[in-house]
């Protein structure tokens, strides 16, 4: 298995990205996109929306400068199958904003990285990847990837991965304590039973009340819409006109909401496992 790759590049970010730091404004809570058809805004759990509500802003994205941390994965993944496959890494930061109804206000950090073959032929572009979760990560998945797909893949586009808002390196959300971790950890995941529900439900109540203390009303910011719409400044940012993604389980949900949310950007998604 790939070793992880966000505490790798833990020490890319202190010493090869120069971090910009989150420009400051108010926090807002997210209305939700009203697009076609306005009663079907596609949300984190994809329930309908009954009221029309603002349409978010659709902000552009600066080119993001990707700085070559080859030299912090490539010991790192010395051992693994494909590692004698002549990749480059680049990581790089993308700002983007915490609420799309206001674009100009509260900023947060992607962290992303580039996966690169050497010796590329007709590139196409770039090849967006999520392995799902929602919790994920887009460098563990891009690290991991560029080993395995197939090299006529790797010939054509950059492999692109991001940690989603809220996760590893990109503004992560910490507000579960081990205590609580510990407590869902030992619950059956297949719930049979009135009280082992009621046991998940309780994990569940207290995680959510814990996350909302600690980040109040910012928390409603990291959903699936707003992630999918990060995807689209990513496209922005390495410079494609349409994207084309590959995505895991949640990551399926992932590039639904995104081929929704932006039908004419989408060039090709490759959806594994889809969701209902």
């Amino acid at each position: 298995m790939i070793r992880r790759a966000r505490t790798l590049l833990a020490a890319a970010v202190a010493g090869v990205v120069t971090l910009t730091a989150c420009s400051s404004g108010a926090d807002g809570v997210f209305a939700k996109s009203t697009g076609p058809p306005a009663t079907t805004t596609p949300g984190a759990a994809g329930s309908p929306s009954a009221t029309p509500t603002p349409t978010p802003a659709d902000p552009t994205a600066d080119p993001v400068s990707f700085t070559d941390c080859t030299s912090v994965i490539k010991p790192q993944i010395a051992k693994e199958a494909g590692a004698d496959r002549d990749l480059h890494f680049g990581c790089g930061r993308l700002r983007v904003p915490l609420d799309y109804t206001d674009p100009t206000g509260q900023g947060i950090q992607l962290f992303l990285l580039r996966v690169r073959l050497g010796k590329q032929q007709g590139r196409i572009g770039s090849l967006l990847v999520n392995p799902g979760g929602p919790g994920g990560s887009g460098l563990d998945a891009a690290v991991g990837l560029g080993l395995q797909l197939p090299l006529d893949v790797l010939r054509r586009f950059d492999l692109v991965g991001f940690d989603p808002r809220g996760v590893g390196l990109s503004n992560p959300l910490e507000c579960v304590s081990d205590t609580l971790k510990d407590r869902g950890i030992a619950l059956d995941p297949d719930a049979r039973t009135a009280a082992q529900y009621a046991a998940q439900v309780a994990v569940a109540k207290d995680s959510a009340e814990a996350c909302s203390q600690r980040y109040g009303t910012a928390l409603a910011h990291y959903n699936t819409e707003e992630t999918a719409r990060d995807m689209d400044l990513v496209r922005q940012a390495v410079g494609d006109s349409k994207t084309t993604y590959l995505g895991y389980s949640y990551g399926t949900r992932l590039g639904s909401v995104y081929a929704q949310l932006f039908p004419k950007r989408v060039r090709a998604l490759v959806l594994d496992g889809a969701v209902d």
